[in-house]
């Protein structure tokens, strides 16, 4: 059997008209952002005896013409705001005759919507799954999950093949090339909006790290690696030993961890190991402070408490990036906001991601807000994405809240920022990442202003945004022509209908 996976990183945007300021320096960075699954996918499908084909779309070129024309069976994995592209691309491959799986972020949070576009749809993966799906167990208008956690994957050199097709260029090593791992499965918190909520956590054993290390570091040396898990060093003593067993060099890494792992002695044996950045996740001034101790303090108070981890962990890791949610419910007034402009005008070496809520599927924080009229049902899935709201906040009318995004949005991007950020960043390769990463937020904010200016002149974007009518504006009907083109040629008018999950009646999935 001919087996292909196709992994969506970016729309097709750039296809359509004018290539956004940035779009050049970003691409070299955005190859790096692939996932594991999807390569372990493959390595499933040629163990079980398939020829593979692999390959990631960053936005560039057509994306039917990165796999053969002849595929029997296509695993697509996307996250929520790129379907379009993936039913679009199920459409032409099942013209084809290719039978097609719909996989990854979306499908897990949305399996309903999918189904509409695929064969089947995979949630939740694993090796039996996919054998399963190969030899045709699994028939056409199936939802399907594996029956247990998943507790192992395909090791970096049986990836190899793949890991070369994502992060090489024409077939040659990068100074950004990045090789993704993972150290562990799962998340051991449980925040209501994370579609990890409720996710077994478990850790891979250190000896097993310590030979993807040495493999790393064999086939691929100074590499960058890159750990995908959603919190890294859980069980740190285990994790870092793996690293300390290592003969030097090793390859440099970069993580993301939960602020109440990061004490001193911690931050040295990292520093010691290679790592160079680390992404802490903030979340909330006011809500979600268990990944940061501070449960017992909000606001001002969490935010010198914040301040002082960061400037402790810049002293042993050159890099930080943290993570901030507004919007949540626990956001009210002036304080959030301030709050963060201010963090991003204290600390300009560190990039500061600023996050707004968005509905991930059958999750607590998804079900509160359907249960309080404040999900925008009728918004296309495309738009689960910043600058777009998915959600009616709490304690904000929705024109005060972007609004205040906008500003933030200004502060972030403006040129006094970027100039003392590229004075605080040491490497010329880290400058050129927030040279990157500015012209992106600048695309943001063009496209914030934009809808603002057209949610105050349009009655119906209003209506539909207020909940007077789930009737989608043409504003969402024009945004998604612009973005993605041709591909909305191949699909029927309902694709821009999200099917949302109905908890009074669950979907038939089979289990594997």
């Amino acid at each position: 059997m001919r087996v292909g996976v196709l992994e969506i990183i970016a729309s097709t945007a750039v296809l359509n008209a004018r290539l956004r300021p940035g779009f050049w320096a970003e691409l070299p960075f955005k190859r790096q952002l692939y996932s594991v699954m999807p390569q372990a996918t493959c390595a499933w499908a040629r163990r079980k005896g398939c020829k593979t084909f692999y390959a990631t779309y960053v936005g560039l070129g057509r994306p039917e013409n990165l796999l053969p024309q002849d595929l029997d069976l296509i695993f697509i994995a996307t996250p929520t705001q790129y379907c379009p592209l993936a039913y679009a691309l199920a459409a032409v491959y099942r013209r084809r005759g290719t039978s097609v799986v719909l996989a990854g972020p979306h499908a897990r949070a949305y399996p309903e919507d999918c189904l509409r576009f695929a064969d089947i749809v995979v949630t939740d993966c694993d090796e039996t799954v996919v054998g399963a799906i190969v030899d045709g167990e699994v028939p056409p208008g199936t939802i399907v999950k594996s029956a247990r956690p998943l507790a192992d994957l395909p090791l970096v050199e049986e990836r190899g093949p793949e890991i070369e097709a994502a992060a090489f260029v024409n077939g040659r090593r990068r100074r950004t090339t990045a090789i993704s791992l993972l150290s562990s499965l799962g998340c051991p918190y449980d925040c209501d909006f994370c579609s990890e909520w409720k996710t077994r956590y478990t850790a891979f054993d250190s000896d097993r790290l310590a030979h993807e290390l040495r493999t790393i570091a064999k086939l691929y040396p100074g590499a960058l690696i890159g750990f995908h898990d959603p919190n890294f060093g859980v069980r740190f003593d285990e994790t870092m030993s793996a690293f300390e067993r290592l003969d030097r060099p090793q390859n440099p890494f970069v993580m993301e961890a939960s602020l109440s792992l990061l004490n001193e002695k911690r931050l040295a044996r990292l520093a010691a190991a290679g790592c160079k950045m680390t992404a802490p996740g903030i979340e909330s001034w006011i809500d979600y402070s268990k990944k940061s101790r501070t449960t017992r303090v909000s606001g001002e108070a969490k935010y010198e408490a914040v301040s002082q981890k960061v400037r402790e962990i810049g002293e042993f890791i050159p890099y930080i990036q943290t993570n901030i949610i507004l919007g949540v419910d626990a956001d009210s007034g002036d304080e959030p906001f301030e709050l963060t402009e201010r963090f991003i005008r204290e600390h300009p070496a560190i990039w500061t991601n600023v996050n707004i809520p968005i509905p991930f599927g059958s999750t607590p924080f998804v079900e509160g807000l359907r249960r309080d009229g404040r999900l925008v049902e009728g918004l296309p899935f495309a738009f689960y994405t910043a600058p777009y709201l998915a959600i009616r906040p709490k304690h904000y009318s929705i024109e005060d809240y972007l609004k205040r995004m906008a500003r933030l949005y200004d502060a972030m991007s403006s040129p006094m920022l970027l100039l003392r950020r590229l004075s605080a960043l040491p490497s010329p390769i880290a400058k050129i990442v927030a040279l990157a990463r500015t012209a992106g937020l600048r695309a943001e904010r063009d496209e914030l202003t934009a809808f603002l200016r057209a949610y105050s002149r349009d009655r119906n974007l209003r209506r539909f945004h207020d909940g007077e009518t789930n009737q989608m504006p043409r504003y969402y009907r024009e945004r998604m022509r612009q973005r993605f083109g041709r591909a909305l040629d191949l699909l029927p008018k309902e694709c821009f209908e999200p099917v949302l999950p109905q908890p009074d009646s669950p979907p038939v999935v089979l289990n594997i």
